[in-house]
């Protein structure tokens, strides 16, 4: 028994089209669309069971989880209103594991962050992408509040993007308040907080926009986020990103820049201890004491420098080439 739902409205508690069936038996029988109009008065707790089924969804030919999970809740969030809010009214579980993401042709048109594959050239009308900024559905919100990293990124890249572009006069279609977020003085501060938000619930993505942003002090690749520089921060923010890197194989541009940007600060910081203590006037043995642990950070960095290179950072190669002809390799 196949069983079809089409959007359409509600009224007086019974189902017009909404969840009108397109039922057919074995034998080719057909039944009643009465039979299942009570489909759009199902309890909350059963709706919201029924959403956590689809946060499970599984590919039977492959044996995995399907990476689409939240669009299907999403997708049965919008058969009807009395479906929407019993899904938004409290937390669905599993909701807090599916994947969820912005489609590249849109990410490309941000102009404050670096998407994660680079950018692209879209055609808007061939591909029929929507301007920005756009409004994001409740249950991107929602499920960020109940701790999905994938959504708390998006909501943070949008409202950057948001704010950014109001705060330099480029933004006449939205203002940030759309994206709960107070304008001018305090948006750009509460934008941190909500990269924060992402990092914390894990998104690598956020991670390394925040470190990086934290060591180039706002005018980083990924991102323009404004803030000041904190290399401790960064520091913090980067090794999170780093985390658990070394059992990753293949490419990975954000394990990459998180990698490379710690191998940075090493240098940063040896380099400056070094010119520091030879403008004070420091002893000789001081002097040997403090080369001697510019070496050790000269090598801790080439092991950043060749994690970033393994996981695809082109800078990285150029780096390591430049360290192993000058014999610093």
């Amino acid at each position: 028994m196949a069983l079809v739902m089409r959007r359409g409205r509600m009224e007086d508690g019974r189902c017009d089209d909404v969840c009108r069936p397109d039922l057919e038996c074995g034998r080719g029988a057909k039944i009643s669309s009465n039979v299942v109009c009570g489909w759009a008065n199902l309890s909350d707790d059963l709706v919201r069971l029924i959403a956590s089924y689809c946060c499970e969804g599984r590919d039977e030919e492959k044996g995995q989880q399907r990476r689409d999970r939240f669009s299907d809740v999403f997708a049965m969030s919008a058969v009807c209103s009395r479906w929407r809010q019993a899904v938004l009214s409290a937390r669905v579980e599993g909701l807090e594991a599916c994947r969820f993401e912005l489609p590249p042709a849109l990410f490309c048109q941000f102009q404050y962050l670096q998407p994660p594959g680079g950018r692209k050239a879209w055609n808007r009308r061939i591909f029929n992408i929507p301007p920005l900024p756009l409004p994001l559905p409740k249950l991107v919100t929602a499920s960020a509040q109940w701790g999905n990293a994938d959504s708390a990124l998006v909501l943070a890249m949008v409202a950057t993007e948001t704010v950014l572009r109001e705060h330099n006069g480029t933004n006449r279609c939205m203002n940030a308040a759309a994206l709960g977020i107070r304008c001018r003085d305090s948006c750009l501060s509460e934008l941190l907080h909500l990269w924060r938000w992402g990092a914390e619930l894990g998104s690598r993505y956020a991670q390394t926009v925040l470190g990086e942003a934290f060591y180039c002090g706002g005018a980083g690749v990924l991102s323009k986020l404004p803030c000041a520089r904190d290399v401790n921060q960064a520091t913090a923010w980067l090794s999170m990103a780093a985390m658990g890197g070394d059992k990753v194989d293949g490419k990975d541009a954000m394990l990459a820049r998180a990698e490379l940007l710690l191998a940075y600060i090493l240098l940063d910081a040896q380099e400056e201890a070094l010119k520091a203590s030879k403008d004070s006037g420091s002893t000789c043995h001081l002097i040997a004491h403090v080369t001697a642990e510019h070496d050790r950070s000269i090598q801790k960095a080439i092991y950043w420098f060749s994690r970033a290179s393994k996981h695809g950072s082109s800078e990285a190669q150029e780096v390591l080439r430049s360290m192993y002809s000058t014999g610093q390799y």
